[in-house]
């Protein structure tokens, strides 16, 4: 019997702990992320995803993606962050769908009010830790699916050999 009450205890104790870390984790995440998309209120200023923000993996497809295009613009044509070309005044409102300590999933509900006719547009962002900083690994929306499958995709192609002489 006091076996079983002390295990009950222990268990107890360790999904307390386990929870406060998640809270943690959750707070921050869904603090980066709204860093991120507070760069967005005035176009006159650089956004968020013209700085570091997303994780090595990630960055190195965008690069490649750049590299491919020859100085022109590559199938990245648009911010994968805002899910936009041009914005005045974003907001969003984010809700953590999990978090741990190296990981992270924010929704994210965006629409520009500085533009009429702009449409609500929803993205999902995968954060991973790196070096103890969040960043970006990996974003969800209608179009596309996914940003690293994407770009994927696009740079494989365009690194093929071309068939016509």
């Amino acid at each position: 019997m006091r076996f079983a009450v002390t295990s009950m205890f222990v268990a107890a104790a360790l999904s307390v702990c386990a929870g406060s870390v998640s809270a943690d984790d959750a707070k921050e995440a869904k603090a980066f992320v709204a860093g991120l998309f507070a760069t967005y209120k005035d176009n006159s200023k650089p956004p968020a995803g013209a700085h570091h923000v997303y994780d090595s993996q990630l960055q190195a497809l965008m690069d490649e993606d750049a590299r491919l295009a020859n100085g022109e613009v590559g199938a990245l044509d648009f911010d994968p962050l805002c899910q936009c070309q041009d914005y005045q005044k974003l907001q969003a409102q984010l809700t953590v769908r999990s978090a741990s300590p190296t990981g992270a999933i924010v929704a994210v509900k965006m629409i520009d009010l500085g533009m009429p006719n702009d449409k609500p547009r929803d993205a999902v962002l995968d954060l991973v830790k790196e070096r103890g900083v969040w960043r970006i690994h990996d974003i969800h929306a209608d179009d596309p699916k996914s940003l690293r499958a994407f770009l994927i995709q696009q740079n494989a192609e365009r690194a093929k050999p071309s068939k016509h002489k």
